[in-house]
């Protein structure tokens, strides 16, 4: 999906899951050269995955493999569920 002023300012600041929709994928380890190619050539210094256990897994391992790679993309998980099931002295 592009993701453009026009397509996405109805959505700006209301987090981005309406826009995008929801998917119980993960993102598999084949899919990671593309994703850092996509990175390097839009400049892009930073992804946000929002999610539970699935994002968390993806992020570690997205990270990895960006780091032996030396694509200079940061990666930030914000924990959330629909079940609101993610708890910790810090809520």
């Amino acid at each position: 999906m592009d993701i453009n002023e026009e397509t996405f300012a109805a959505y700006r600041n209301l987090g981005g899951y309406d826009y995008i929709g929801r998917s119980s994928e993960s993102l598999e380890p084949h899919l990671f050269e593309t994703l850092a190619k996509s990175c390097q050539d839009r400049n892009i210094t930073g992804l946000i995955l929002v999610g539970a256990t699935h994002a968390l897994t993806d992020a570690a391992k997205l990270t990895e493999y960006f780091m032996q790679h030396k694509v200079r993309t940061n990666i930030c998980v914000i924990p959330s569920t629909h079940d609101g099931n993610i708890r910790h002295k810090f809520f």
